[in-house]
């Protein structure tokens, strides 16, 4: 499947995304990659990606997301959200969001962590207070970060764990996903009782 066409009927990205057609120009069929283990597919596409001329800095964020999401529809883990607001939790767009019956599970696709890795824990804990069932993982290509970030795992307040997405334990983690069933979460009715007084 056209990697480009696919991303842009779905509505995952716009035809003018710059970060959409660099990694088209990195994994032109991802399908191609369906029967990859997930650590390879990051790792294949990531490389040709870094070897592509126009790339830059600034878009390495958002084309590492769209590996990401490729990755998920591979795999057939959805639906899925990507930069999904949840109600009751303003001024927050989590990167992507599945939802399952116990509640929302939030992947956040950071490069590099630095301080990215407390705004996506803080983001983790504002969720967790409202969807109590809510789990949270931050996925990264940074193995020393990543590493650093379990062994303190104690001083985590919102997240679940942090994968480095090319350590086998991350395939392990999409095995388990896989394992599970995704559904559309119901609308939310905000007021449920009450006589309405106009």
């Amino acid at each position: 499947m056209q990697t480009l066409k696919y991303f842009i009927e779905k509505g995952i990205a716009k035809a003018d995304c710059k970060s959409l057609q660099l990694f088209n120009e990195a994994c032109s069929n991802f399908t191609d990659y369906k029967d990859m283990v997930p650590t390879k597919f990051i790792e294949a596409v990531w490389t040709n990606y870094l070897k592509l001329p126009k790339r830059n800095n600034t878009l390495n964020g958002t084309v590492f997301e769209l590996i990401i999401i490729a990755l998920l529809i591979n795999k057939g883990i959805k639906p899925f959200y990507r930069q999904a607001s949840v109600a009751f939790v303003p001024g927050i767009k989590y990167d992507i969001l599945i939802y399952s019956k116990e509640g929302p599970i939030v992947l956040s696709a950071k490069t590099s962590l630095r301080e990215r890795f407390k705004q996506a824990d803080l983001e983790a804990f504002v969720l967790k207070n409202v969807h109590r069932n809510a789990k949270s993982y931050l996925i990264t290509l940074e193995k020393n970060e990543a590493a650093t970030r379990i062994r303190n795992k104690n001083n985590l307040i919102g997240l679940e764990n942090v994968y480095c997405c090319l350590n086998e334990d991350f395939n392990e983690f999409i095995a388990s996903l896989i394992s599970m069933k995704f559904i559309e979460p119901k609308p939310v009715k905000v007021i449920t009782n009450g006589c309405v007084i106009k």
